[in-house]
């Protein structure tokens, strides 16, 4: 069985090739997903389909290149059943050209060798400024 740390490396190996498969494999079906309020599309989504629907599929409405690398992690730290990821969101605004760079902290947990908690913690005034037209 892989680690908890291997896990959530595999999700951002999905998520930079865009493998839903892979990525709804490592979900419990019930994953609880948390993403900043004032993100786009922001608050709390539960179960694989949602988060797909509601989350992975809104994030091209905003941002020109999200598909290619939007989250780019730079470490990983695991304690327990939770693993840590600091990193960078990286997209150009499509409403307003701008391009936002913000860190960013993800936190899952996991149970079972799988992902059933995700909480987003970022600077959300930087992804604000890059939606907003001047």
């Amino acid at each position: 069985m892989e680690s908890n740390l291997e896990v959530v490396k595999k999700l951002y190996t999905a998520f930079k090739s865009g493998d839903g498969k892979v990525i709804s494999q490592i979900f419990q079906a019930e994953i609880v997903w948390e993403k900043m309020e004032v993100f786009p599309h922001g608050g709390t989504r539960i179960g694989t389909s949602t988060v797909f629907e509601k989350v992975f599929d809104m994030f091209t409405m905003y941002w020109n290149n999200w598909g290619s690398v939007p989250a780019v992690p730079e470490q990983f730290d695991a304690s327990g059943n939770k693993v840590f990821v600091t990193g960078y969101y990286h997209g150009v605004s499509i409403e307003s050209g701008k391009e936002m760079h913000a860190p960013l902290i993800h936190v899952y947990t996991l149970k079972g060798g799988l992902i059933n908690h995700f909480k987003q913690y970022m600077d959300t005034h930087l992804i604000q400024r890059a939606l907003v037209n001047d």
